[in-house]
């Protein structure tokens, strides 16, 4: 994909590599494409703001004028398609996802300035548009369509990832265009000083969205009223006292019953019901939830840090040796990490150790692998038949 966006050729094929790059740095988002976030909310602004950036900046030097237009309409087809293939015609749960297009339009916006002969300066400053602005229009289109919206309690902690992501990933969008358009890049320090705070950048937001807590002591009370069906088929109305109270503010990122792996006429094995806040710590379902059956039901909250789960109806797996929890009409329950529940087969029998290792593994495969797409697109660099320079002053002054 970085030789065809490389190389001279078509507009058309090019943009359809420079699509692919957003396609693939947004592969991160699936789960909050369907709905079903296991990782707390704050996290899809910043991922959006990063693919958008890198991919988009490196896009426009490519390409030239309309380059970063052209690169997110490549990713609106492809996706259109896809979820058009995925929901209406295979019957599976709606995937939605993200437009780019406001991004897109700052990246250009920005390139009409004098900025466009400063890479680095031209990254910087239109990610910094993109994190900003360009997040609060792409959550226009987010909570029109998107199951779980933008609350307004996300903003502050999502943009103090959002900006130094947006602009660090917009600098390696830069170098990475500089690279393959001209064959430059600036002195080894600055450029390995850039790629390795981004990386910094990058680890350190992941790690701040990744970090939830759960409530000591807190539970719910839930009474549930059937509606319809018989059988396995059946489904009930929910009413739900949270306790403590302040458990989920009103602004709450999600307070919600999610009921999947199960399916039905009308349903897609995917049930979201936010629920309808009827005073402070109760809460009413809007829609009937699915309580036999195949069926997994829970509630979820997410709030700030608090990212916990209650279960209301879980079928009986021999395979996992679990047992049912039964949706009784009224039942008290603690609140739980909610990773037990949507990941139920999961084992957590195993060595304290274990997950220490593993994540010491996974973080060195993505060093090695954030330094082989450096060494590569340097090597690149190096093998450019480009004009010759006096000095790294010089690179360094065109760049900067």
């Amino acid at each position: 994909m970085l030789l065809r966006l490389r190389r001279r050729g078509p507009t058309g094929r090019r943009g359809g590599a420079a699509g692919a790059l957003v396609i693939g740095l947004s592969v991160f988002q699936g789960e909050y494409d369907f709905g079903v976030e296991q990782f707390r909310l704050v996290l899809q602004p910043m991922m959006i703001t990063g693919a958008a950036a890198l991919a988009l900046v490196a896009a426009r030097m490519l390409l030239g004028r309309g380059g970063a237009v052209l690169a997110a309409l490549f990713f609106l087809l492809l996706r259109g398609i896809i979820s058009v293939l995925v929901g209406p015609v295979l019957g599976e749960p709606q995937v939605w996802f993200p437009l780019y297009l406001s991004e897109a339009i700052i990246v250009e916006a920005v390139a009409l300035t004098r900025l466009t002969r400063k890479p680095l300066a031209l990254g910087a400053v239109s990610c910094l548009g993109i994190a900003t602005l360009g997040m609060a229009l792409e959550s226009l289109w987010i909570n029109q369509v998107f199951a779980v919206p933008w609350a307004a309690s996300i903003w502050a902690e999502a943009l103090a990832m959002c900006i130094p992501v947006g602009v660090a990933t917009g600098m390696c969008g830069a170098l990475l265009a500089t690279a393959l358009r001209d064959g430059h890049l600036p002195r080894p320090a600055l450029s390995r000083g850039i790629v390795t705070a981004t990386a910094l950048i990058v680890a350190a937001a992941t790690a701040n969205g990744l970090y939830a807590t759960v409530p000591d002591n807190a539970t719910a009370t839930i009474a549930l009223r059937e509606v319809s069906g018989t059988g396995a088929a059946r489904t009930a109305a929910a009413e739900v006292r949270v306790t403590p109270a302040s458990l989920a503010q009103e602004d709450a990122a999600w307070v919600e019953i999610l009921a999947w792996q199960g399916g039905g006429a009308g349903e897609r094995g995917l049930v979201i019901d936010r629920l309808k806040r009827t005073g402070p710590g109760t809460y009413e379902s809007i829609k009937p939830i699915p309580i036999a059956g195949g069926w997994k039901s829970t509630l979820r909250v997410q709030d700030g840090r608090t990212m916990t789960a209650v279960p209301i109806y879980l079928p009986a797996e021999d395979a996992i040796d679990a047992e049912e929890v039964p949706a009784s009409a009224t039942f008290t329950r603690q609140f739980v990490p909610e990773i037990t529940l949507l990941q139920r087969e999961r084992s957590f029998d195993h060595p304290a150790w274990l997950w220490g290792a593993a994540s010491v593994v996974v973080l060195a495969c993505s060093v090695a692998l954030i330094w082989a797409l450096s060494w590569g697109v340097a090597r690149l660099a190096r093998s450019s038949p480009g004009r010759d320079w006096n000095d790294a002053g010089d690179r360094e002054r065109v760049l900067l």
